[in-house]
């Protein structure tokens, strides 16, 4: 297919902004019908530095669109008229459109090295958009700036170095991304529709992925043969930063598959972003106890959303990354870090702070409820924007409670030890909104546990302690069916759990 010319794109968008039938009707238009229409740039000087009339001729901003003399300038690759404007000194050189392109976006945009350096010559800085794109890196959008293809990894000598390209498919056998690059047309597309800052989404995190790109965190990857790759924190990372992005490949047919371990199918896939086969550090985060949470940040239409990896606790140094995979991948809990002694602390140090875990979880839901989403039928950017009104302390409940009630050995484990009473699970998963595929049988096994005598509980806790995470959710029910005393209660709990479903 034939490259556009993005000039032509804004000269198509222009006529239909400046009807040519309109020509003569506005005064205060005129200089951007002698722009539009092709008037050489005698004419058109003669026109906006007529004495006594300069004001009136140049200082027009569309309203809606925000576009000045300078910009249809820089649009249509005028660096003459440009010029001639920069000259008069009337318009402010770093004025920005409604989505915060300015003049260099412009002249970035049509690829003007001439408008460009006219453009610093008269003052007009270098700021970033709406998409917190710096007007030289348009095609990334908002993606985080990169310091070359560069990983930092844990090698054989015990030592965490910097890696290259190279170096990470030799130990993740995949390609090394940073940034996806889209074309002019999609580029347009989104300066077109001109809808960045409809996202109601944390002002904070905004913020945050502007600091990401600016200096994102230290980060590194150690290779283990249990669960292939963890990605820890080289430095201490404070709560309420961005980590770093999920970038793979754009892939937005697939069929959601329950599996365990990093070669289960969708392992390596946040929705329609899938790192199996290139990918930055993102993708090869843990599942686990979270500590992270995963912000969507929506993209310009007919792209797929951006998702961020924000820090919901401090992380000190050396810290897994964890986040929640819900029920599609789920890697062993096989480190000290995330393993059952965690899992159990972690929920006692959250019931000692709010209390019953199904009262809190109530409150925080009834919060985000009252939220009017910008796009419900965007479900990922629906959760975040309602996540948005929670405090740091409340998403990290509500990222746990949702982890607890999609995992059931955690649900196992915790309910075993005492942690977590049952009657606190069965209200969490009740008030659960999400329904995945792996939903119907933990609800069984949750259902099940009801029917099995405490102290069978207590004799089985060792061997559920030590095996429990190992068990997708199918295995963990049929090992508690063989806890059930005799096949009379096994045939009751049949019955009575089934007529119920039906």
């Amino acid at each position: 297919m034939e490259k556009v010319n993005p000039i032509n794109l804004f000269q198509g968008y222009l006529n239909q902004l400046f009807p040519k039938s309109e020509y003569g009707k506005v005064s205060s238009l005129t200089a951007f019908y002698l722009l539009i229409l092709g008037q050489n740039v005698k004419t058109f000087a003669n026109w906006v530095q007529a004495e006594g009339k300069r004001e009136s001729r140049v200082s027009v901003i569309l309203p809606q669109v925000h576009l000045n003399l300078l910009h249809v300038c820089a649009m249509l690759g005028s660096s003459e008229h440009a010029e001639k404007v920069f000259e008069l000194k009337i318009l402010n050189p770093n004025a920005a459109d409604r989505m915060g392109w300015t003049f260099l976006h412009f002249a970035a945009f049509v690829h003007s090295k001439v408008l460009f350096e006219l453009g610093q010559k008269y003052g007009v800085e270098l700021k970033e958009n709406l998409r917190g794109a710096l007007p030289q890196r348009l095609q990334q959008l908002a993606y985080p700036d990169t310091k070359g293809l560069a990983f930092r990894y844990y090698n054989d000598s015990k030592n965490v170095v910097d890696g290259n390209q190279e170096d990470f498919k030799k130990l993740t056998g995949k390609e090394l991304i940073h940034d996806v690059a889209i074309t002019q047309d999609e580029i347009f597309a989104d300066w077109k529709k001109g809808t960045a800052g409809s996202w109601k989404g944390d002002a904070k995190d905004w913020e945050a992925l502007k600091q990401l790109r600016n200096s994102p965190p230290k980060l590194y990857i150690e290779n283990r043969p249990d669960v292939n790759w963890e990605v820890r924190a080289e430095e201490l990372i404070t709560a309420g930063y961005f980590i770093c992005e999920y970038v793979g490949t754009y892939s937005p047919v697939y069929e959601e598959k329950i599996g365990n371990g990093p070669s289960s199918e969708n392992a390596y896939r946040l929705n329609e972003i899938d790192g199996k086969k290139a990918c930055n550090e993102g993708p090869l985060t843990n599942d686990g106890v979270p500590n992270c949470l995963v912000i969507t940040i929506p993209n310009c239409e007919g792209l797929p959303n951006r998702y961020f990896l924000k820090a919901l606790v401090d992380l000190p140094k050396g810290t897994i990354l964890r986040w929640d995979y819900g029920a599609v991948a789920v890697k062993f809990l096989a480190h000290k870090e995330i393993s059952t002694d965690y899992l159990i602390s972690t929920y006692t140090n959250l019931k000692q702070k709010w209390g019953p875990l199904h009262i809190a979880d109530s409150k925080i839901k009834r919060k985000c409820e009252k939220v009017k989403v910008t796009n419900p039928g965007n479900p990922d950017q629906s959760y975040s924007e309602r996540l948005a009104v929670l405090t740091l302390e409340e998403q990290d409940l509500s990222v746990k409670t949702s982890y607890l009630v999609s995992t059931p050995h955690a649900i196992i484990l915790l309910v075993v030890s005492g942690a977590v009473s049952l009657e606190e699970v069965e209200a969490l998963f009740k008030q659960a909104k999400s329904k995945h595929s792996n939903h119907a049988m933990i609800e069984k096994c949750i259902a099940l546990l009801g029917w099995i005598q405490p102290d069978r509980l207590v004799e089985e806790k060792e061997y559920l302690m030590q095996h429990a995470s190992e068990m997708n959710a199918d295995r963990l029910f049929q090992h508690l069916l063989r806890l059930l005393p005799d096949e009379e209660t096994l045939n009751r709990f049949v019955g009575q759990y089934f007529q119920k479903q039906t």
